[in-house]
Order: C-alpha cells, then structure tokens, then sequence
C-alpha cells in the first residue's frame, strides 16, 4: 500500500486498513478486479470495501495517478521501488500486509 506524500498531508495516515473505505484509492485491476482489497491483521484476514476514484488495467498509469495525489494504491513492491526511492510514493499500513506471493 502506498500514498503520495501531498496526499497524505492532506488526509493524513491510515493506521488501519477500514479506515480505506473513506479514504480515495486508485485500483489497478492487474493485481485484483474487485472493489475490495484483502489485508491480515496477526492471523485474521480482512477483507476491505474501497472507494475507487480511478480504475486503472496499465500499472504504470496507476501507479502515476497515485503519485499525482489521486488515492491510495496497492501494488507489488517491485513496482512501486524507483517512486519510494525518490520520495513519489510513501508505503502505508506495512504491518497489515499479506505474505508475498511465491
């Protein structure tokens, strides 16, 4: 999960993945098509409704929109690393995060 840093200042950090439902987010179908987004807290999973202000199939548009302030976005790390490394993208709720996929 990430958010851009100008969006985060302007509705400040999610500390718990329901707290999405209110918030606006970008979905990029490669990783899910549903208006869900799945987190674990300990051994419960949670199962999230999203808001999303954009829906998107390219994780390179996604990715962007989440970086110009759009929403929240979810995607996998290798995707996301160069706009974290430049401070474009911040990660959020890391502790709520699913196991990698193997």
């Amino acid at each position: 999960m990430c958010a851009s840093p100008r969006l985060l200042d302007s509705v400040g950090e999610p500390f718990r993945p329901e707290t999405l439902s209110a918030l606006p987010c970008v979905r990029f179908t490669g990783i899910s098509s549903a208006s869900e987004w799945e987190f674990v807290d300990g051994e419960k999973r949670l199962t999230v409704p999203i808001k999303s202000m954009l829906t998107c199939n390219q994780v390179g548009a996604s990715m962007e929109a989440c970086a110009a302030g759009v929403g929240f976005g979810r995607f996998f790390c290798y995707q996301v690393t160069p706009l974290i490394k430049t401070g474009k993208l911040v990660t959020v709720l890391t502790d709520f995060e699913p196991s990698p996929f193997r």
